[in-house]
């Protein structure tokens, strides 16, 4: 099944970036004893951003200039009975997070490809070398599903993942692993969905957005205003 991302996924237009500063402004200008000085450097400098985990504990980034990151999602066969292709739909999903933030991403579907062709590899950094990449992103998803416990009517994406980051040596031939940490996603994270107000493949596609967002959140930064209006579902 094809991967549709909802239109919301799509890179932000410059227009689309000034709205956090349009609704900071707003906020400000109805405040009593408004703060100029604040005004001013939101509309100079932007909002606040948060930094990501990742660079936090490492000090580097995805991002940096001539670096390519190669992504792998690896899921049991028990998840994916009712969910088939839920490992390359995430790894997707997360390279398009990636790619609207500037970190370059290797091919998904030639990772596919080789995935396919070395079905037992030993390390995830053998595709690192295969293919002279800087780093590799490995996505451990643990459990997925989209519906809520004990429900079959009720949507609720859920997914419990580790993420291990591994980077290349200078000539490509290992890897050592530089940063871990772990996913527990629930979308919408407040309540359910009928299955009668949205159909499953709208609710798949809503739900990968909000997970691959999520992960990436790890690695790139966001706007402390980012999660105003992300999601009509949330």
């Amino acid at each position: 099944m094809t991967l549709q991302i909802p239109p919301t996924i799509r890179p932000r237009s410059t227009g689309s970036r000034l709205l956090p500063l349009a609704a900071v402004a707003g906020l400000l200008l109805l405040q009593s004893g408004c703060n100029i000085v604040m005004l001013v450097s939101y509309l100079i400098h932007g909002p606040p951003t948060v930094e990501p985990d990742f660079h936090k504990r490492t000090g580097l980034w995805l991002s940096e200039s001539g670096k390519t990151t190669g992504i792998i999602c690896y899921a049991p066969k028990a998840l994916k009975w009712d969910n088939e292709a839920v490992d390359s739909e995430v790894a997707r999903a997360v390279a398009i997070q990636f790619n609207r933030r500037k970190i370059r991403v290797f091919n998904p579907d030639i990772v596919d490809s080789w995935v396919d062709q070395n079905p037992n590899y030993d390390k995830v950094t053998e595709l690192g070398t295969a293919y002279k990449l800087d780093y590799i992103v490995h996505i451990d998803i643990k459990d997925y599903s989209l519906f809520a416990p004990n429900s079959s009517d009720l949507y609720q994406g859920r997914c419990d993942a580790v993420i291990n980051v591994f980077k290349m040596n200078e000539d490509k031939t290992d890897g050592e692993l530089i940063y871990t940490t772990e996913i527990r996603s629930r979308f919408p994270s407040r309540s359910e969905k009928s299955v009668y107000e949205i159909s499953h493949e709208d609710f798949r596609n809503y739900y990968l957005q909000a997970l691959s967002d999520e992960i990436g959140r790890k690695f790139y930064e966001t706007y402390t205003m980012d999660d105003i209006g992300n999601s009509a579902l949330q």
